[in-house]
């Protein structure tokens, strides 16, 4: 896990009891469960406006490390030889390494409905219809498939699609489908 300068200025300043008294070292420790744990309870958390930039980002870098160490799976003692990089203080190190033990698997759970996944295809249905005529100007007759597509979303949702296409168009998307599964075939070989 890479991480960087100034996300390292922020935890060396949160490791140092000199730079960051015990009192708001607890406060961004509270403000920063609450802010990892739920997206609904964001609004309780209650940072000194009035703090300085330092501590600011001595915050923002506290939660940017749980968020990337969830999101690389990071276990305890490699997230310890991390912050002990930064010179932290080992008794603000046991209180960070129990904050990740609390919020780690809420937020792997919360990454993993975060980004751009195409959904999963879980069933798909067909029905061949013959088109006599069409209010369409480009399609006069013959074969219609009618395809219906159930997928599941990110998040656990299903949703239906649904097209149709010619004979010909059909055969391109069989075609495609093919030289898809092939494809995973060979990479899963090697």
């Amino acid at each position: 896990m890479e991480i960087s300068n100034q996300v390292s200025e922020g935890l060396k300043v949160l490791g140092s009891p000199s730079k960051i008294d015990d009192d708001l070292f607890r406060s961004y420790l509270e403000a920063a469960v609450i802010s990892l744990s739920s997206a609904e309870k964001m609004s309780e958390i209650k940072i000194n406006s009035t703090a300085e930039v330092d501590g600011k980002v001595a915050y923002a870098s506290l939660l940017v490390v749980m968020v990337e160490a969830a999101r690389h799976d990071v276990d305890s003692t490699s997230l310890a030889s991390i912050l002990e990089e930064k010179r932290f203080d080992p008794p603000r190190l046991d209180k960070v390494l129990k904050l990740y033990s609390v919020v780690k698997h809420k937020l792997q759970a919360q990454l993993s409905g975060i980004g751009s996944f195409p959904p999963h295809v879980v069933d798909a249905t067909w029905k061949l219809d013959y088109v006599i005529k069409s209010d369409n100007l480009e399609y006069k007759s013959g074969p219609q498939y009618l395809v219906n597509l159930l997928t599941e979303v990110p998040g656990g949702g299903e949703k239906k699609i649904q097209f149709a296409c010619t004979m010909e168009e059909m055969q391109d998307l069989v075609g495609k489908l093919r030289e898809a599964a092939k494809l995973m075939e060979k990479v899963a070989n090697v």
